[in-house]
């Protein structure tokens, strides 16, 4: 990721996506936190290694505290509406420490659910999500 992250600034990339868990679920924090230090000024996405953690708050917590911009998740399940009341609970929970992403199977169809389940605060994918 080290190698991946330095030819994504060289070539002038404007963010990463990385995640890293230890053996018991829970975030590293610090190989984390390495990778976000290395990736500045590019922004930090930590992707869906999040939606098997072993506790989602906790891990919020723990990714605002090192820096990292944005969590793409669909609430620990399968499909974002399969996650939806996660997904609030995650953005209720988050507030303005980082931005939740949601993602899994988004789509014109569905995404103004996930969207009002959210309090209007859900930042979907641009193009939605492709599984």
């Amino acid at each position: 990721m080290k190698r991946d992250i330095a030819a994504a600034k060289t070539l002038g990339v404007d963010g990463v996506v990385i995640g890293i868990l230890e053996a018991n679920g829970d975030i590293d924090t610090k190989r984390t936190a390495e990778l976000i230090e290395l990736a500045r000024p590019m922004s930090v996405t930590f992707h869906r290694a999040f939606d098997v953690c072993r506790d989602p708050f906790k891990a919020v917590d723990e990714l605002a505290a090192i820096g990292v911009d944005r969590i793409l998740t669909s609430g620990q399940e399968a499909t974002a509406i399969e996650g939806i009341d996660t997904l609030a609970d995650l953005i209720k929970h988050a507030g303005e420490r980082i931005t939740i992403m949601a993602c899994g199977n988004l789509n014109e169809r569905n995404i103004k659910k996930v969207i009002d389940a959210a309090g209007n605060e859900v930042e979907p994918l641009d193009e939605g999500d492709v599984r």
